[in-house]
């Protein structure tokens, strides 16, 4: 490993000789941290490669595609002692973006909380549809600040350290996408957790835009059910589900939800009674979403207000509740003697933007 490096960046690309330019100039442009900039190309017919080369990237040719499988790629040709995964297509918000956050997560490290950390940053998306759409892309870059689960995605970044990264196990490689969820899901299996950056990275509007706004999010939510049941016969619909950016085309939504129904129906009558007592819990844990919808709606400041989301999670997590602030978000626990609901006390909430009536941590964050 070369000591001189004290952060790898790793970029898993696939024809995107129109867009990894401006990744590498704006990490040309990261100021007081000593980097090395890693491709992973999956097998570009473009120009790709070339374009990384000329900007002073390493590039690692992948055998095949598949964020995990050239993530895990780049990550073992890569030299530094943190690892910073990023998409294509998101770029820094800032020159200091990058140093301001490795200065948090040793600050996340000192805490004691947990070995393992990995962090992510907000988000602000830009392209073609974002002022014609300006709140629904107002909604997901307020959610991806928030630290809930099932809000952290890979074209948020991931940084962590190697030793965290290898202790995982690195990205799954099964499908070519997921492998962001599956980490985290590792990880805090594992008694890691995650925390929101300061800053944000651009991303672009282009594949919501090109396979439709609506369709995208109700197919992004058929995902995240089929995953919290293991419809892994539905999931294995990449090309209908999740096409490579190069072929995202309109998504046939009333096909992929059919076949959704048809796997979350397959099998005998414990399985699928199981399967749906899983999505029962899963929307339960994800009711809190309904009044954050409307905060964003009714406050779409960056930095609005989330008074209803914030007395939905009083309600959830009993009355009275201990928390502790944490990148953007509050982190809320019950500590009330007379128990929540069961269901209610299954996870404790995490609030962003918010305040929560309650004592918080005297240790603050370092101001990024």
């Amino acid at each position: 490993m070369n000591e001189t490096y004290e952060l790898s960046v790793v970029i898993p690309t696939l024809e995107e000789e129109g867009r990894i330019g401006r990744l590498l100039e704006g990490l040309r442009a990261q100021r007081g941290v000593r980097l090395e900039v890693v491709v992973a190309d999956g097998g570009s017919g473009d120009g790709t490669p070339e374009v990384a080369r000329k900007a002073g990237a390493r590039v690692v040719e992948v055998g095949r595609a598949g964020r995990g499988v050239q993530m895990n790629a780049g990550a073992k040709e890569s030299e530094g002692k943190w690892l910073l995964f990023l998409h294509a297509d998101s770029v820094p918000g800032d020159p200091d973006l990058v140093r301001d956050a490795l200065e948090r997560m040793r600050w996340e490290e000192q805490r004691g909380v947990s070995e393992r950390v990995v962090g992510h940053f907000s988000l602000r998306f830009e392209g073609k549809g974002r002022e014609e759409r300006g709140r629904f892309y107002r909604l997901l870059e307020r959610k991806s600040a928030l630290n809930r689960a099932l809000t952290t995605h890979g074209d948020q970044g991931m940084l962590m350290r190697r030793e965290t990264f290898e202790a995982v196990g690195g990205f799954e490689e099964g499908l070519g996408f997921l492998e962001d969820q599956r980490f985290v899901a590792a990880l805090e299996r594992m008694g890691g957790r995650r925390v929101t950056l300061g800053g944000y990275v651009r991303t672009s509007t282009r594949r919501f835009e090109v396979e439709g706004v609506r369709a995208r999010y109700a197919t992004m939510t058929l995902i995240m059910m089929a995953e919290a049941v293991g419809l892994e016969a539905f999931l294995a619909d990449e090309e209908g589900v999740y096409a490579p950016q190069h072929r995202a085309g309109r998504l046939r939504f009333l096909r992929l939800a059919k076949t959704f129904g048809e796997a979350l129906l397959a099998g005998d009558r414990e399985t699928i009674r199981g399967r749906i007592e899983g999505l029962k819990t899963l929307g339960w844990h994800n009711l809190w979403q309904v009044p954050f919808g409307i905060d964003v709606w009714l406050w779409p400041a960056p930095h609005g207000p989330t008074p209803l989301t914030d007395a939905w999670t009083r309600c959830v997590a009993g009355e009275g509740s201990v928390c502790r602030e944490g990148g953007a978000g509050v982190e809320c626990a019950s500590k009330s003697r007379s128990p929540a609901p069961l269901k209610a006390r299954r996870r404790a909430a995490t609030v962003g933007y918010g305040r929560c009536s309650s004592e918080t941590a005297e240790r603050k964050a370092p101001t990024m």
